[in-house]
């Protein structure tokens, strides 16, 4: 037996993050929660299943007197901590750490959901489509947010954006339009960055390149490109492909999928840190 315990505030959210004996990978779940009265004592039995190969593990939660405690029926590595959800007050100021966090915690709930099985194959691949989706949209929402906060990190990198994104370079105005125009300059690019299509990977390249971080020598690219295009069918065809012939994915395939997203976005948040685009460093080695 293994036993995780943890004294904690009522209202916090938790979860319990263990490395598989049967893979060995390191996978954590949220707890479902809800303690309102620490004066009575809680406890509830369930399941964790690995997000990767599905092994069991049975565990007893109990809730004491601010104390939160897990026991597993096996002989575990890990530990409790407080999870990282991210709630509307906190999130209104970006960061990339907030919204790496905010793209952890959305792929961590589709895992979630992607264990979830209704037996039948047709609901089983309606339910996958989503899921597949699910994963394209949450990595569309972080690059909209990183790249809007790299471009208004200083003037320098509005400028920087403003001088070389391709449709302003080619914009031409007259004299007596040009303060109006400066005057409206932030509100026009922010307007343009929600209006751009993130999933687009040559254009994503394009303007990411701007800023130097080179996605284009990012090894798993070119996979990306193909799930997006995938995706794009399921969205606007309910998954039919060529020949009119239904796309089936696979469990195994939307894991696959999440593992090289995930490099994708770790490779975009070292590339920040390399870049000193964090709040709290203002200086621009390039």
């Amino acid at each position: 037996m293994s036993t995780f315990s943890m004294e904690i505030m009522s209202d916090n959210d938790m979860c319990v993050e263990v490395y598989c004996n049967k893979c060995g990978n390191k996978f954590s779940s949220e707890l479902d929660i809800n303690f309102k009265t620490p004066e009575i004592i809680i406890q509830s039995d369930g399941v964790l299943y690995c997000l990767y190969c599905e092994e069991p593990y049975e565990y007893t939660l109990k809730f004491d007197s601010n104390k939160l405690e897990i026991k597993f029926f096996d002989e575990l590595f890990g530990s409790l901590k407080i999870s990282e959800k991210i709630h509307l007050e906190e999130y209104e100021t970006s960061t990339p750490d907030k919204s790496k966090r905010f793209y952890n915690l959305q792929i961590e709930r589709l895992e979630k959901i992607l264990k979830l099985s209704s037996g039948e194959h047709i609901i089983d691949q309606a339910l996958y489509r989503l899921i597949y989706s699910g994963v394209i949209t949450s990595l569309e929402t972080y690059l909209s947010e990183i790249f809007a906060q790299v471009v208004f990190h200083s003037e320098y990198t509005l400028e920087k954006f403003t001088s070389s994104y391709e449709p302003y370079t080619k914009e031409k105005i007259s004299l007596h339009e040009i303060f109006k125009k400066f005057n409206n300059l932030e509100l026009k690019v922010r307007d343009d960055l929600d209006n751009f299509i993130y999933h687009n990977i040559p254009k994503l390249i394009s303007i990411f390149n701007i800023f130097d971080f080179e996605i284009d020598k990012f090894d798993k690219i070119k996979n990306v490109a193909t799930y997006i295009q995938k995706r794009h069918s399921f969205v606007h065809k309910s998954g039919v492909g060529e020949n009119d012939r239904l796309q089936e994915v696979s469990e195994k395939e939307i894991l696959f999928i999440i593992n090289d997203v995930n490099m994708l976005v770790e490779y975009i948040h070292k590339q920040i840190e390399k870049k000193c685009f964090l709040p709290y460093d203002d200086d621009f080695p390039f």
